[in-house]
């Protein structure tokens, strides 16, 4: 009964989005290699955040419910002062995020069998924490708020008002530099699609390892494909987004800015951003850097209110432009401080992760809550939000699955409370591009290239757009890149406008972004959509 109406569904998907003249691209078909997966997914080792948990931030207010032995401490932010906890307690304005600890002298997590099989120092404070025979059974939790500014909604209010009114929108991020001039737009009354963004982007993830080590989440965005109505939202997955680079920031910087890394733009001739700081890492901007080129300029400009997150202690990209105290936050709300904490093991994200918990909460937990925090603290106002997740981030494919349950009811939770009004990106960066599998398999170097991606738009939005649905259907099969994302996120604010977009006619790379919303020809060629030729996933190139 479930393949029947598997079938069903894909033959209602299909009937909605009727196949269309045979592109120019055609990807290679290279069958992943089962022995090697095997292989790597042995090499994972993790354990369950089995830890107790006792923090909560409710209206500022901090409660902890801790056993009576040994008195509970807190901390908060990042200020390494400890203040005894007494009972509930009413937290400084504006706190968003507290480290707490309580003693559990008669629990033993799972994390405790990890000390001594991998004696990494950076492991060490964290297992000591939650074991009892090896230190005091002292156990971290964290608890986030999102605390809304007054300030913030007069702002969007206000500008978001001038946006409808304009004859022709403008930004800080559209404004051109010296020697990189805009392409125009001619629009006379800007409007927009007037819909919430949610960028959710899961680092490292090919659509091929998605569909197989998230399939609770692949299940979800598949059901949504459907014609039949059945969820507000209409899901529609791009097989043929391709990478331009190899690496986070060749491909994350032309999704935020229109714009290339200093590398990418050196081996190629591209438009790199003039915001970065030259001689990263080695070089970090001063606290007063400033910089404008983002595409969450363009939104504040259009009324919004932006978030941006990750579960790492770092503005992931960002950090070639900012130093991590930076005076001039590239958004409104950031939260990557719970990532920061000395017993969240840093260096755990990459190669032998240990865990991903903070204390007993998985790692990305605290990050989905303050995401839904802000949808419905400024569910009045317009919102961009763009969050990152570190999962996937890892060679043995395990990793990811323990976000799996968690992100498909992150997203039920917001379709049930926003899908009308909220446009989401469903999307990865790249492929997982170092371990066993990329090394010794065909399909490693393949899936690379070829990252996921869905789209979630409102089924009554496209059935008062019909061209901005055809649109999207018919892009599902044509080659797409970052930089045509980044085009889409600055077209929904203007649609059926043309967006303002870095001007690559003064640059010697061929480049010509395109918006989803609007039909992309068969014939697009890797050059074209901006991906270089080693990493090109066509095979007729």
């Amino acid at each position: 009964a479930e393949g029947g109406g598997r079938r069903l569904r894909r033959r209602l998907a299909a009937r909605e989005c009727p196949s269309s003249e045979k592109s120019a691209c055609e990807l290679r078909a290279v069958p992943p290699d089962e022995e090697l997966l095997a292989s790597s997914r042995s090499s994972g080792d993790f354990v369950r955040c089995d830890a107790p948990t006792f923090a909560s931030l409710n209206h500022s207010m901090l409660t902890l419910r801790c056993p009576p032995q040994r008195q509970p401490m807190y901390s908060i932010g990042l200020n390494p002062r400890l203040y005894k906890y007494m009972e509930p307690t009413l937290m400084p304005n504006g706190t968003e995020m507290v480290s707490a600890y309580c003693r559990f002298p008669d629990v033993r997590t799972s994390a405790c069998m990890r000390l001594g099989r991998e004696g990494k120092s950076s492991n060490a404070a964290a297992l000591q924490r939650g074991c009892p025979t090896l230190g005091h059974g002292w156990v971290l939790d964290v608890a986030v708020e999102n605390v809304p500014r007054a300030r913030l909604v007069r702002r969007a209010r206000r500008l978001r008002a001038r946006w409808k009114r304009a004859p022709q929108a403008t930004s800080a991020a559209a404004a051109p530099p010296p020697t990189q001039p805009l392409q125009g737009t001619n629009a006379s009354a800007v409007r927009g699609l007037d819909v919430d963004v949610i960028v959710l982007m899961l680092d490292s993830i090919s659509m091929r390892r998605f569909a197989h080590g998230m399939p609770i989440t692949h299940a979800l965005l598949e059901q949504w494909a459907g014609a039949d109505g059945s969820s507000p939202w209409r899901s529609f997955r791009f097989d043929k987004f391709a990478v331009v680079g190899s690496n986070s920031p060749r491909n994350q910087l032309p999704l935020m800015s229109g714009y290339t890394s200093l590398e990418w733009a050196r081996d190629h001739g591209g438009l790199a951003l003039d915001c970065i700081v030259p001689g990263f890492p080695e070089v970090r901007a001063p606290r007063s850097h400033v910089c404008q080129r983002w595409v969450f300029d363009d939104y504040k400009a259009a009324g919004y209110v932006t978030l941006f997150g990750t579960n790492m202690c770092d503005w992931g990209v960002m950090e070639e432009v900012y130093p991590f105290d930076t005076h001039h936050p590239p958004t409104d709300h950031h939260l990557m401080e719970p990532w920061c904490h000395v017993d969240y093991d840093v260096d755990k994200l990459y190669f032998r992760p240990m865990s991903r918990c903070l204390g007993g909460r998985p790692a990305h937990a605290p990050l989905m809550h303050y995401e839904r925090q802000f949808a419905r603290n400024y569910a009045h106002v317009r919102t961009l939000q763009w969050t990152i997740y570190l999962e996937g981030h890892e060679p043995s494919f395990r990793s990811m699955g323990q976000l799996d349950a968690d992100l498909a009811a992150h997203l039920l939770r917001l379709r049930a409370d926003h899908a009308e009004r909220t446009a989401v990106l469903l999307l990865s960066d790249h492929g997982i591009h170092y371990g066993r599998y990329y090394d010794g398999a065909k399909a490693g170097p393949q899936e690379h290239t070829l990252p996921l991606f869905y789209a979630l738009l409102p089924r009554s939005l496209l059935a008062q757009r019909p061209a901005l649905k055809a649109a999207l259907c018919m892009n599902q099969r044509r080659l797409v890149s970052p930089f045509d994302v980044h085009a889409t996120l600055r077209h929904i604010l203007v649609y059926p406008d043309t967006p303002k977009l870095p001007d690559w006619s003064i640059a010697t790379y061929p480049l010509r972004p395109r918006s989803l919303l609007e039909p992309i020809p068969a014939e697009r060629t890797c050059v074209e959509a901006g991906v270089p030729p080693d990493v090109c996933p066509c095979q007729q190139q």
